[in-house]
């Protein structure tokens, strides 16, 4: 018997130029559209909810919730891999975690609350300033200033669960400052390397040219220091992973999977010279490092899906 696969179905409401009558269309999304409409990873098969992929055909998710919804009261809120507590009649999922500061920046609080946005506090001056109570959106003095890609850019990383556990612990966003010249200035000077993607992947090790979470101006020290990138707000870690797939898509022919099974290879081979070596290994085989999946093959879902925007941007710029 074949799968039954469930298209979400939208209800799209026309009215007519001349009677003003409203006109009621049924239709079924796009097929990539799947459970609770969100998109379906084609190389996976599973469905990407912002914060972590969903797996349909375990009716579990592939990595663990940040546990900031536990209640012991509640037994199933304790298992992290469930999809609303194993209650979907009920509950839904929330994928936004909104990055709250104090006026000058300072990152105070990840909170999981279905949204993305970032809020400035502008009556707290600092993070000294601050005494720990959940801040309040509805303040007169609290602005969303933009948004983040992302729901864990300025939050304090787990990374052997990618889960979070609060806000990242100094970690600053220059407001206004934009970073798009330097990245592409990099990526430029990138594309003029002689040995190419051998030698610029040599300098995007830890503590190398194209390693911008080590540059000192940008991280004082913290490498989730937040500019604009685009129209988001993201961490040099994030814009440093974004740097790495622009500059091995403009710097190669390969595809969009055979650069991330590079990258997932050297995550997986320990970083550092061992890295390289698997990495390198990946390269000359095609093959990606033993045990690992699409859509990352073995690299941390945060810098995976930068890497991946940097890629995709990388290749329309292919000449």
């Amino acid at each position: 018997m074949a799968p039954t696969q469930y298209r979400p179905v939208l209800m799209i409401h026309r009215y007519d130029a001349t009677t003003s009558t409203p006109m009621t269309v049924l239709c079924t999304c796009a097929f990539e559209y799947k459970f609770t409409g969100k998109e379906r990873d084609a190389e996976s098969g599973n469905d990407y909810f912002g914060a972590r992929y969903y797996a349909s055909k375990m009716g579990r998710f592939s990595s663990p919730d940040d546990g900031t919804d536990v209640n012991f009261n509640n037994p199933q809120s304790l298992n992290r891999y469930s999809y609303v507590h194993s209650n979907p009649l009920i509950n839904i999922d929330p994928f936004g975690h909104s990055t709250q500061t104090a006026a000058n920046g300072d990152v105070l609080a990840v909170y999981d609350d279905d949204d993305l946005g970032v809020y400035r506090h502008g009556d707290i001056d600092n993070r000294a300033d601050w005494d720990g109570s959940h801040l309040d959106l509805t303040d007169p003095q609290t602005n969303l200033v933009v948004a983040t890609r992302f729901w864990e850019e300025f939050a304090q990383l787990d990374t052997n669960t990618n889960g979070i556990d609060g806000s990242s612990s100094g970690a600053r966003i220059h407001f206004g400052v934009h970073i798009d010249s330097l990245i592409q200035g990099l990526n430029a000077e990138a594309n003029k390397k002689l040995l190419g993607l051998v030698e610029v992947a040599a300098q995007s090790r830890n503590g190398g040219h194209f390693d911008i979470k080590t540059d000192p101006k940008l991280t004082n020290g913290n490498p989730q220091e937040g500019y604009l990138l685009g129209v988001y707000y993201t961490s040099v870690r994030s814009a440093g992973n974004y740097l790495a797939g622009l500059n091995a898509a403009t710097g190669s022919t390969l595809s969009p999977e055979a650069i991330q099974k590079i990258f997932g290879a050297y995550q997986e081979g320990g970083g550092g010279l061992k890295g390289f070596r698997a990495a390198t290994l990946t390269a000359i085989t095609g093959k990606a490092a033993p045990g690992t999946n699409a859509i990352y093959w073995g690299e941390q879902l945060y810098s995976g899906q930068m890497q991946q925007i940097g890629i995709q941007v990388g290749i329309g710029e292919r000449k």
